[in-house]
């Protein structure tokens, strides 16, 4: 599939289904979508997320 289907079927996807699927994903892909969503969206995903995987999250994406 494309990566934009990709990315709007996450951007349907409520956010507590999202987190733990992007959890399960490798982090070069999680972080490819995390880092297009919205930021409304990437905050509402990253606070279903437990603490350590929305910090790993967060500290990939500030280094980018």
């Amino acid at each position: 599939r494309d990566f934009k289907d990709i990315l709007k079927t996450f951007d349907k996807m409520s956010p507590k289904a999202a987190a733990p699927v992007l959890v399960k994903m490798s982090d070069t892909e999680a972080l490819r979508i995390l880092t297009n969503l919205k930021p409304d969206k990437l905050a509402a995903i990253l606070e279903k997320m437990n603490p350590q995987d929305a910090a790993k999250y967060t500290e990939m994406m500030a280094k980018q």
